[in-house]
């Protein structure tokens, strides 16, 4: 009997065991509270940072990525099962924890906004694709909606927006049915936004060279430059434009480049008493038309490209123009035709152009967040063949030359002015040696 005895009352305790501990783990699985998870490392962009910004983070956000709305994926990964009832959605706040349910509306003003029309797709481990657009749609109002909007256009360009990098924070939350609480833990993914560019340098000038232009213009004294860059319209040679956007240009073939000489110094005399020809002195170049029927340009700078971004146009006592509000654009890398590597330079020669073709250029500061600021004021040039009188008279056997010469394009001939002139200092080097006899 003892022995038919022990495993009754062993069976209903291990029963129990069982029973409690089945109890036990359903009751932790139906209280896990739903959470989700984003690895930083595994968000990815539709088009990539620039490539020139060292430390250029995937969740940065610039100008070019707002123009050209950037959709942004992040991988989620549950962390627990949430009730059929509840809902995942996207939010973006700033310094507030969007968590609480106050700061997205419920019963005070709310300050963090949608970033999603609706609720997210609750497959498992889903990836979402975001707009930038959306996500900044709000960034600027006083005043914030609960209710979705979509990002548009001319929120790049709003003047109003915070300058310099600003931290957001994008939430992922799983909200309770009923009462839209937040249910465990919610995904958090830093942002760091930068829509404005530096302000453009001013006194943008152009020096004409063989197959180039030599660019000068005076440092912005904007703190945030890291570099400038040269755009040009049309295109250098090898970088052509985009299909979709049509570039105006006009042909300057009918213009020479004429340098003035600003005289000659004084050479002397040799041991014999013969005058002894001067250096030319350099007078400056300016373009003329080949004939009375040229005109130039309808416009001094007539691309449709590269126009002055507006703004207030100051001018500082030694002359040096400064542009402050101008509009920031954005303008296709293809126009891209030179560059400053530093915030205090103030100029740099510009290549691979076509002579006698009229080019338009301006220079744009660029930050450590890639923003191009707005264009400066254009200056429009055309790169020439520069190939002065008196070279071409020495070249010819000759010893000396007079106080005028003319700089052509290739194949024009040369003025008849620096003849004179040299004749003249012919003539008053025989007097002078004529004296000299006497």
């Amino acid at each position: 009997m003892l022995h038919g005895t022990v495993p009754m009352r062993i069976l209903p305790r291990a029963l129990l065991a069982v029973s409690l501990l089945a109890a036990l783990l359903f009751s932790t699985v139906a209280r896990a509270d739903p959470g989700v998870i984003v690895n930083e490392a595994s968000i990815t962009r539709s088009f990539g940072p620039p490539s020139n910004i060292s430390g250029y983070k995937n969740t940065w956000i610039n100008f070019n990525d707002c123009v050209n709305d950037l959709v942004l994926t992040f991988p989620l990964v549950e962390t627990g099962l949430p009730a059929a009832s509840s809902r995942l959605q996207a939010w973006v706040g700033g310094t507030d924890d969007c968590a609480d349910k106050a700061k997205r509306g419920d019963g005070a003003l709310p300050v963090c906004w949608p970033a999603y029309n609706g609720d997210l797709p609750q497959t498992q481990n889903p990836n979402i694709q975001l707009h930038v657009r959306d996500i900044l749609s709000q960034l600027g109002q006083s005043t914030k909606s609960t209710t979705f909007t979509p990002g548009t256009a001319d929120l790049c360009t709003n003047n109003s927006l915070p300058a310099g990098e600003t931290k957001y924070t994008l939430y992922f939350l799983w909200l309770n049915g009923s009462d839209n609480t937040a249910i465990g833990t919610p995904a958090k993914v830093a942002l760091s936004v930068d829509l404005n560019g530096p302000t453009p340098p001013g006194s943008v000038s152009a020096g004409i060279g063989d197959t180039a232009l030599i660019v000068n213009w005076a440092a912005s004294g904007d703190t945030t430059v890291q570099s400038y860059t040269v755009y040009c319209d049309p295109p250098a040679a090898g970088n052509p434009a985009p299909d979709a956007t049509p570039t105006t240009t006009t042909t300057d073939a009918g213009f020479t480049l004429v340098c003035v000489d600003g005289g000659f110094s004084d050479g002397g005399f040799d041991d014999s008493g013969d005058a002894l020809p001067g250096s030319p002195l350099d007078g400056g170049c300016t373009e003329v038309p080949n004939s009375s029927t040229t005109t130039p340009p309808s416009s001094k700078c007539p691309s449709k490209i590269l126009i002055p971004s507006g703004g207030t146009q100051t001018k500082d006592e030694a002359g040096t123009t400064q542009t402050v509000g101008a509009k920031q654009t954005f303008i296709d890398s293809a126009y891209a035709c030179g560059s400053a590597g530093s915030a205090t330079s103030t100029g740099t020669t510009v290549k691979n152009l076509v002579n006698g073709t009229f080019y338009t250029i301006a220079v744009a500061g660029t930050d450590n967040f890639g923003n191009v600021g707005p264009l400066s004021d254009p200056d429009c040039k055309t790169p020439q063949l520069v190939v002065d009188f008196w070279s071409e008279y020495r070249a010819a056997g000759g010893l000396a030359g007079g106080g005028f010469c003319n700089v052509d394009g290739v194949g024009a001939p040369a003025s008849a002015a620096p003849l004179l002139v040299f004749g003249g200092w012919a003539v008053v080097s025989m007097i002078r040696r004529r004296r000299k006899k006497k």
